[in-house]
């Protein structure tokens, strides 16, 4: 509908706007290490970064449950008009020692930051863009043969979609 195309340019257009005003940066090198601290002291830590459609399209990224072809669809439009994902798809993965010594080693840094919410939850994350950390974190993560979506099914399905439908119009 018109509306929502409307809707979906307004998006755009503050998208673009929080660039022009560097409120937003691109980061094409870094991960970032996220931890938070529940009110119940339960820890829940991981790495920010980017992922390839091309893994989701292999299998190494795996998913547990069907997508809804017309909310996929729904969000491939999202994508096209907007041409952002702005949510984080969840990965999971089977424990790995040597990325928990990474992580443990990265906490031992002053992270950027560090913040309490409204609800009690700690927020901390730390900026991992030095060339050999990067290293290391690729040499630890890309030997791992599978990644588990723990959420974000439709979110991962509609940019597959989005990336074939550009794949195919510039060939």
């Amino acid at each position: 509908s018109k509306d929502v195309d409307r809707n979906l340019r307004k998006i755009r257009t503050n998208f673009e706007e929080l660039l022009e005003d560097r409120k937003l940066v691109q980061d094409n090198s870094s991960y970032y290490l996220y931890e938070q601290i529940l009110a119940t002291k339960a820890v829940f830590r991981g790495l920010l970064g980017l992922v390839s459609v091309e893994d989701f399209r292999a299998g190494k990224i795996k998913k547990h449950e069907s997508t809804i072809t017309e909310r996929r669809m729904k969000m491939a439009h999202y994508l096209e008009k907007v041409n952002i994902q702005a949510e984080p798809v969840l990965l999971t993965y089977h424990a790995n020692s040597k990325v928990e010594l990474l992580m443990n080693h990265e906490q031992k840094n002053v992270p950027i930051i560090n913040y309490t919410d409204e609800k009690g939850v700690k927020h901390k994350i730390w900026r991992i863009d030095n060339r050999l950390k990067l290293q290391q974190f690729k040499e630890v993560l890309d030997p791992i043969d599978s990644f588990y979506i723990a959420d974000g099914h439709h979110r991962i399905g509609s940019v597959a979609e989005y990336a074939k439908k550009q794949r195919d119009k510039y060939k």
